[in-house]
C-alpha cells in the first residue's frame, strides 16, 4: 500500500490490483464521496467473501482485525481529505464509526483471549440496526452491504450461543436532516475499556502503508484457503492451508518477528537456503511474505511426524527399512553438497515422515537453520551434540563431511536403537572425549544379527579424517543401498 501527495492537492492510495480510491481536495462532490465510499464496501465484502465459510476458530479473529484495520486506514485517508477541504460532515463520522469498530474488535479480542465471550456479539449488531428509513432512501445498496457483512460474520461464527449485549447502531446515514452517523454505543463496562485503549490514527496509517496489510491477504487468501491451527510455539504458529488452485495441502507457518530475537539470524538463513533448493527429499518451501512484523512461509505439508518419535531403545527397524531410510538422506545431502549446502544440523528430529497415499514412506530433511554455502573452512561449533563430527569438536575447520558423519550416527542408530558414541554419565565433555576418541564398537547381541556390508558402510560414514569419509554420492553407490533397492 503507497500512499501519494502532491500539490496538485490530489491524494491516491493503491489497495489492490485494479482498485483506486482517489479524492480530489478541490472538487469533491458529495456523489463522488458516496460512490467511493460504496467501492470500499464491495472490496471490503469481496475480501471476506473470499476467506472461507467455515470459519469455527476463535484464534483465527486475526484475520477480521486485519480486514477493519485496513478499511479504518482507507476512510482515514478520505477523511484527510474531507478535512482539507472542510464542507462534508458525513464521511468523517461514517468514519468515526469504523474507528469504533475497529475499537471494539480489539476489546473482543483481548476478551476472548482471557476466555470471556459475552462481548463478541456486538460486532454482529453491526448489520442489524440498519432502518428501514435508509432503505426508502433509495440508498439500499449500503443496506445490502452491510447485511452481507453481517451474514459473513455471523457464518463464521454461528456455533457460538452467546449473550448478546444491547446496543444501537447506525441511524439513516444518507438522511441530510441529521447530517451524522451515529457511533455504536456499547455496555458502559465495555465503554469503560474502550476508553483504554489508545489508537493513535497517524501511527495506523503509517503502520498500514508500511506493511501493505490489504494486498497481502488479497494475495495470500486469493491462493490459500487457512484452516485450524496444527502446531503452536513461543515465536511462531503453522496452520494449514490449502491451494485453492490445485486443492493441495501445505502449512502456513507464521512467525512472529516481534519474538524472534535470538533465533533472527536462523530463520532468515533458512528461508535464504530452502529457497534455492527443491527435491523430493527435502521439505519444500513453496513461497514467503515478508512483512515488517511478521514473516509467513507457505510449506510442503508432513503429517507423518518426525523419525526421532519413532526411534527409541525398544524400537530396531530392519535393514531394508533402515536402508531405504539411509537412501532418502543420503539423496537429500547429495543433493545438497553439490550445491556446496552444508545442513549443520542432520539429526531424526529434523528428520520428516512423508506418507503417500499408496502408505509407503519418505524421508525428507527440514529445518535449515543452521544450513548454508561453504565457500571456505566453517569453525562455528553447532548443531546437536550427539551427532557432532569430531572436527566441529576439535574447532580445526570444517565442511560438508560433517553431514555425512551425523548419518552414520543415525544409520548406527536406527539398527540397534542407541548411538555409537555415548556418556554414561551424560555428561556433554564426556561424550565429546568419546567422539574425538571414535572408537567405534558393535556390541553384542545387538549387533550380532547384522549384516557385515552394513557395518563396513558405517565405519566409512564415521571416518575421523574427513577427508576420507564417504561422501553422499559413495553412499548411494554402496552395495548394502543398491541390494536393499532391488
Amino acid at each position: 500500500m503507497r500512499l501519494t501527495t502532491g500539490n496538485s492537492g490530489i491524494s491516491s492510495l493503491s489497495w489492490t490490483k485494479g482498485f483506486q480510491v482517489t479524492c480530489r481536495c478541490t472538487a469533491l462532490s458529495k456523489s463522488k464521496v458516496f460512490s467511493c465510499f460504496f467501492e470500499l464496501l464491495d472490496a471490503v465484502k469481496l475480501f471476506m467473501e473470499e476467506k472461507d465459510k467455515d470459519y469455527p476458530e476463535l484464534s483465527d479473529l486475526e484475520w477480521i482485525m486485519d480486514l477493519a484495520f485496513s478499511v479504518d486506514m482507507l476512510c482515514h485517508l478520505d477523511r484527510l481529505n474531507l478535512t482539507l477541504q472542510g464542507k462534508l460532515k458525513m464521511l468523517p463520522d461514517l468514519v468515526q464509526s469504523v474507528f469504533a469498530f475497529v475499537n471494539k474488535l480489539k476489546l473482543f479480542e483481548a476478551h476472548i483471549q482471557k476466555g470471556d465471550l459475552t462481548h463478541f456479539h456486538t460486532l454482529l449488531k453491526a448489520s442489524e440496526q440498519v432502518t428501514s428509513a435508509a432503505l426508502k432512501k433509495k440508498r439500499d445498496r449500503y443496506a445490502t452491504l452491510v447485511a452481507n457483512l453481517h451474514e459473513s460474520f455471523v457464518t463464521r461464527f454461528c456455533d457460538l450461543q452467546l449473550k448478546r449485549p444491547q446496543i444501537t447502531f447506525l441511524v439513516d446515514p444518507f438522511n441530510a436532516e441529521t447530517d451524522c452517523l451515529k457511533a455504536p454505543l456499547v455496555t458502559d463496562e465495555a465503554a469503560a475499556e474502550l476508553e483504554m485503549i489508545d489508537l493513535c490514527e497517524e501511527d495506523q496509517l503509517k503502520a498500514v502503508l508500511r506493511e501493505g496489510t490489504v494486498e497481502f491477504w488479497k494475495t495470500l487468501l486469493g491462493r490459500y484457503n487457512i484452516g485450524k491451527v496444527i502446531g503452536e510455539g513461543h515465536y511462531a504458529v503453522v496452520k494449514e492451508c490449502v491451494e485453492r488452485a490445485t486443492g493441495k495441502e501445505y502449512a502456513l507457518k507464521i512467525i512472529d518477528k516481534t519474538k524472534w530475537r535470538g533465533i533472527k539470524r536462523s530463520l532468515k538463513n533458512e528461508v535464504s537456503v530452502l529457497r534455492m533448493v527443491k527435491h523430493p527429499n527435502i521439505i519444500m518451501l513453496k513461497e514467503d511474505f515478508n512483512l515488517p512484523t511478521k514473516l509467513y512461509l507457505v510449506m510442503e505439508l508432513v503429517k507423518g511426524g518426525d523419525l526421532y518419535n519413532t526411534m527409541t531403545p525398544a524400537v530396531k527397524f530392519t535393514e531394508r527399512d533402515a536402508s531405504g531410510m539411509v537412501y532418502n538422506l543420503a539423496r537429500a545431502l547429495n543433493y545438497l553438497h553439490r550445491r556446496s549446502i552444508v545442513h549443520r544440523d542432520v539429526k531424526p528430529e529434523n528428520l520428516l515422515v512423508f506418507e503417500h497415499p499408496d502408505g509407503t514412506k519418505t524421508l525428507k530433511l527440514g529445518d535449515f537453520g543452521l544450513a548454508m554455502v561453504v565457500k571456505g573452512p566453517l569453525y562455528t561449533v553447532c548443531g546437536t551434540p550427539t551427532y557432532l563430527a569430531p572436527e566441529i569438536i576439535a574447532k580445526i575447520g570444517y565442511g560438508l563431511k560433517v553431514d555425512i558423519w551425523a548419518a552414520g550416527v543415525i544409520t548406527y542408530i536406527l539398527l540397534c536403537g542407541f548411538p555409537p558414541f555415548r556418556s554414561e554419565c551424560h555428561q556433554q565433555e564426556d561424550l565429546f572425549e568419546q567422539i574425538l576418541k571414535g572408537q567405534l564398537e558393535y556390541p553384542s547381541p545387538y549387533w550380532d544379527p547384522i549384516s557385515h556390508s552394513i557395518k563396513e558402510l558405517i565405519v566409512q560414514m564415521l571416518q575421523m579424517n574427513p577427508e576420507e569419509r564417504f561422501s553422499a554420492q559413495e553412499i548411494l553407490s554402496h552395495p548394502w543401498i543398491i541390494d536393499h533397492r532391488k
